[in-house]
């Protein structure tokens, strides 16, 4: 997505208003997030992944070239429930380092969101990522900055098992969806996280008594009929997806400042 239609479709997560001050930028990433505003659990993993990020930008990619890791293969296979037509506007929330970009067609228009700042800063360092039209922002997924009905795909994968609001994230992909857009949610079962996350140096102390992860599909709205769950990589990873119900169309924001 090109920047100036980026800036079109943004407002202010809290009031659901039109900007009334400039965009701030840092890093060259327009921010919505101050000091103080990211709490809880999202506090907690904001700075796992901060960590995770000043590791991923540096050395992570470059070892996936070194050794030719394939990367876009297995993220295709998660991701193989997404449709995705040219010129389509398409959303990530929790885009991380963009592993999921890589995987997805290069004629449509992407915007990635993340609270990680580090993570995002990866992104921007992700070369494979460079042919893509694609404009990140540092948010919270709960608040999106976003104008109601702004994308034609909306998809998560990767991070709201932990979320401080999971019905709220969810509910904000319906916001900005357009009617009759695809959603998708995805991430780890708690088969992955016993396995895997609570195992590795440095990151399972953020997995120490952690409510066990169950697919979040109460906290779909019963307006949607279509909602369904399934999972890959032998149940290490779950997949929800469902169509965003004319009844949900939602036309809080628009005001003036």
């Amino acid at each position: 997505m090109a920047l100036d239609s980026l800036l079109e479709i943004l407002q202010d997560p809290r009031t659901r208003q039109p900007l009334c001050e400039p965009v701030r930028y840092v890093f060259g990433i327009p921010t919505f997030l101050k000091e103080g505003d990211v709490v809880g659990q999202n506090a907690k993993y904001q700075k796992m992944y901060d960590n995770i990020g000043r590791f991923t930008g540096s050395v992570f990619w470059f070892i996936c070239r070194l050794f030719r890791l394939d990367m876009v293969s297995k993220r295709k296979e998660l991701l193989s429930e997404l449709v995705i037509r040219s010129k389509d506007k398409v959303l990530e929330t929790s885009i991380g380092a963009g592993a999921n970009i890589a995987a997805l067609p290069l004629d449509a228009e992407y915007v990635g969101v993340d609270i990680s700042i580090e993570m995002l800063r990866a992104c921007q360092k992700y070369s494979l990522l460079k042919p893509y039209h694609l404009q990140l922002v540092h948010a919270n997924a709960e608040k999106l900055p976003f104008r109601d009905e702004s994308f034609d795909v909306v998809f998560h994968f990767g991070g709201i098992n932990f979320f401080n609001d999971i019905p709220g994230a969810i509910r904000e992909m319906i916001r900005v969806a357009k009617p009759g857009a695809q959603i998708l949610i995805g991430d780890e079962t708690q088969i992955h996280v016993e396995s895997w996350y609570s195992k590795l140096p440095f990151v399972k102390k953020y997995f120490c008594d952690t409510p066990p992860v169950l697919p979040p599909m109460d906290a779909i709205p019963s307006q949607i009929k279509d909602a369904k769950l399934s999972y890959k990589w032998a149940g290490t990873m779950y997949v929800i997806t469902f169509t965003k119900s004319t009844l949900l169309s939602d036309r809080g924001g628009g005001g003036t400042c």
